[in-house]
């Protein structure tokens, strides 16, 4: 096992999650036996009790729960934040196909030095 620190770290879980980017989606449903979808519905409904505004979710990976969030009409944008940069064009091809490209945005960042201003979102999900 590799016990990295820091940057080192970073740099080694993102090429990790680079590598597994066009599989993602697949290993989700075959390792939660597709329970993946009434786990990210629930959460979503969850997240959403009561609040409007915009959301960032940390770790997007290639965006279902972005877009979940998304499709309530109480939230504004949606950003989606990886430090997977072959995460994210996937990401915003689904935003595309699903027509949530205009509530949706896709960063490429390190959730240990986000690039956002301080109280810009009304929720986060990581």
């Amino acid at each position: 096992m590799v016990n990295l620190k820091g940057d080192d770290k970073s740099r080694y879980v993102s090429a990790m999650f680079d590598k597994v980017a066009e599989r993602y989606d697949l290993m989700n449903t075959i390792m939660s036996g597709g329970m993946h979808h009434f786990w990210r519905k629930k959460a979503s409904r969850l997240a959403l009790q009561g609040i409007e505004g915009d959301i960032l979710d940390i770790a997007t990976g290639t965006g279902d729960f972005a877009i979940e969030l998304a499709r309530s009409s109480k939230i504004n944008r949606v950003v989606g934040l990886d430090f997977s940069a072959k995460m994210l064009p996937i990401a915003k091809n689904k935003s595309v196909k699903k027509h949530l490209i205009n509530k949706s945005d896709w960063v490429l960042g390190n959730a240990m030095t986000l690039p956002f201003v301080g109280e810009h979102f009304i929720c986060v999900t990581i």
